[in-house]
């Protein structure tokens, strides 16, 4: 299969998050007021760390992909594909599938069951949205398991190159049903990245198996990408908060680019804030917070205070004092 440079997460750093980071450094304190940033965090310190880890990530991926390179070429071309028996191929996948499936029906049970409720989100009525997501089924821990559906797109994609027996209408059908369990969940709970995360290993395969071609086309996939995010966001977001936010935007389109450049900023500007004012813990508290939630481990659970939507240890309960400066309406 052949793979492309966006696939290279090297390049990535370099040509994607690099860019970003300068960008959201250089905006005016007024276009972090406009997102109740009070305070710039990602600047000076913060922005030379960021940059430089970007820069290492970068260089390791480069180093790791030359040696690759070189493996790859001192392998014998005459070596056959390895191939796994399509009996086994299946069972994993079915396994992977159903489970990935019951954790993303699972949020959207108590919607299904209220009919009325879903035909007043679709008419656009404003009230309705957080009503929705007050609704929706979390369980600590236990919804985890939705994310299961990445992998499942990955190996659904991935059946005809290493399975021996290409996808056939079970697999389809299969596939239907576990997707269109994580667009209901997506759509319902708001959680565009459960639809990336399922498109992207799918079209990563395609992209790598359509020929020489199309190769300088799908070079230029990132650009068509783009464009996906911006459509796939306009979409979910005219559902999501425009009925409130057109009160104080001109027009749609403004809303929409001011709306997705708002994730970036706030994104990185509550990260590097958390980072300057709270010192580490050291044990995932803020990058695992699913891990601290699960029922099954015990062991790591504790009182916890809950701050900007991440459960922080008491020890950390300054952090309220500093709440006003991490705002941010994501």
């Amino acid at each position: 299969m052949r793979t492309y440079w966006w696939a290279n997460p090297g390049w990535v750093a370099l040509l994607l998050m690099v860019p970003i980071c300068l960008s959201v450094a250089a905006m005016p304190k007024k276009v972090y007021l406009e997102f109740d940033q009070v305070r710039q965090f990602f600047a000076g310190d913060q922005l030379l760390v960021a940059l430089a880890s970007l820069l290492a990530f970068a260089a390791g991926c480069g180093v790791v992909g030359y040696v690759t390179r070189g493996a790859r070429r001192q392998r014998p071309s005459s070596s056959p594909p390895s191939r796994i028996l399509h009996s086994h191929y299946r069972r994993v996948m079915i396994a992977i599938g159903l489970v990935a499936f019951a954790g993303n029906i699972a949020v959207v049970l108590p919607i299904l069951a209220n009919p009325a409720l879903i035909v007043d989100f679709l008419s656009g009525k404003a009230a309705v949205f957080s009503l929705i997501k007050d609704q929706t089924l979390q369980i600590p821990g236990l919804t985890s398991v939705s994310n299961l559906a990445a992998l499942f797109a990955t190996l659904y994609a991935l059946k005809a190159k290493i399975a021996d027996r290409p996808l056939d209408r079970f697999d389809h059908l299969f596939a239907a049903a576990v997707f269109f369990a994580v667009l209901l969940r997506a759509v319902f709970n708001s959680e565009r990245l459960a639809i990336i995360e399922v498109v992207l290993p799918v079209g990563v395969v395609w992209f790598g198996t359509v020929g020489t071609r199309w190769r300088f086309t799908i070079s230029m996939a990132p650009v068509l990408g783009i464009g996906g995010i911006i459509a796939l966001f306009a979409v979910t977001e005219y559902f999501r908060s425009w009925t409130v936010y057109r009160f104080y935007y001109d027009d749609y389109t403004d809303f929409i680019l001011s709306r997705i450049w708002g994730y970036y900023l706030t994104a990185l500007n509550n990260g590097a804030g958390l980072s300057q004012l709270y010192a580490p813990t050291f044990d995932g508290t803020y990058t695992m917070n699913w891990f601290h939630r699960f029922p099954l481990f015990p062991w790591v659970a504790g009182r916890r205070a809950v701050v900007l939507g991440v459960r922080v240890p008491v020890r950390h309960r300054r952090v309220q004092q500093h709440v006003r400066y991490l705002r941010a309406d994501t």
